[in-house]
């Protein structure tokens, strides 16, 4: 019988995770190199921690991260998907900003730097798009989302999804990334591969980075300094867009085939120590999200 992951691990796992992409980041930080600090932090804080795990304590890699192939009819379906759904997230982020605004709270800097602006494309694409797509995915649908399965697939999405936001460390970049990670929590259950989420990670990535470079900097820079009433205005239209792109994602990613069980489990035989222990480290998460965003 193939060993399976609790909620216990995905847990402890989270907190690993974070104090070494932390860790690995200011030491990275040090070089001032953007691309290596990404590459870094990617792959030694990110990636590094569940695969060593997985393949020390003798898990099957392929079983346990579902790395399966998806057809080419899902392919459309998660990318129509994943297209409807961003301006969800970015109508989201907007209302986190415009209540940091009028709360006169300092912004947060933007999660995509202005060096993007002076990359090549294809070489931002690869470290902005490719490589966090593979290896936020091994961690939060591939490891963590996983561990939580045992409690319910929906809950696993749902508390996977919310610790994919905060794990971003950034209040502008909270929510909408929380929606995202929604939605690439289904498509991984619903197609029952991670390469799937993957691919609709990198490809969100991949929209987010070509508006950065198709809107003008100068409109970028505008909403800094834009009033409030201006901002309401557009928040406003932006939320009748993300109300009918919502609905066009969840009706196009509902034909998404559904392979997995459910595998619901039952908290009365969880001992009250091991919830403790699944619990704890979280606490502490949130604690350093609540210090650092």
């Amino acid at each position: 019988m193939s060993k399976v992951l609790l909620p216990v691990h995905g847990s402890w796992m989270l907190l690993l995770a974070a104090v070494v992409f932390m860790a690995v980041g200011i030491l990275a930080g040090e070089t001032g190199i953007f691309f290596l600090i990404i590459f870094l932090t990617q792959t030694i804080g990110i990636l590094m921690p569940p695969v060593l795990f997985l393949t020390l304590s003798k898990y099957k890699l392929k079983e346990t991260l579902r790395l399966k192939v998806f057809n080419f009819k899902q392919l459309v379906i998660i990318t129509v998907g994943i297209i409807a759904v961003y301006p969800v997230g970015v109508f989201f982020n907007a209302v986190v900003q415009y209540i940091l605004v009028g709360l006169d709270v300092p912004l947060p800097e933007s999660p995509l730097p202005p060096v993007l602006m002076e990359t090549p494309f294809l070489i931002s694409l690869l470290f902005i798009a490719v490589l966090p797509g593979i290896c936020e995915e091994v961690l939060f649908r591939g490891f963590i989302m996983r561990s939580y399965e045992k409690i319910g697939r929906t809950a696993a999405i749902t508390i996977s999804a919310i610790l994919f936001g905060m794990f971003h460390f950034n209040l502008l970049n909270l929510l909408g990334p929380m929606v995202l990670g929604g939605v690439i929590g289904y498509i991984v259950i619903a197609t029952n591969s991670l390469v799937a989420g993957m691919y609709a990670h990198a490809l969100n990535n991949t929209i987010a980075l070509t508006l950065m470079h198709v809107i003008p900097s100068e409109a970028a820079e505008y909403d800094q300094v834009v009033n409030q009433e201006l901002m309401l205005i557009a928040l406003y239209i932006l939320a009748i867009v993300a109300i009918i792109c919502g609905a066009i994602s969840f009706l196009i990613l509902r034909l998404l085939a559904k392979n997995t069980p459910n595998n619901e489990y039952n908290f009365s035989n969880y001992k009250e120590s091991s919830r403790f222990m699944m619990i704890l480290p979280v606490i502490i998460f949130v604690i350093l999200f609540i210090l650092l965003a």
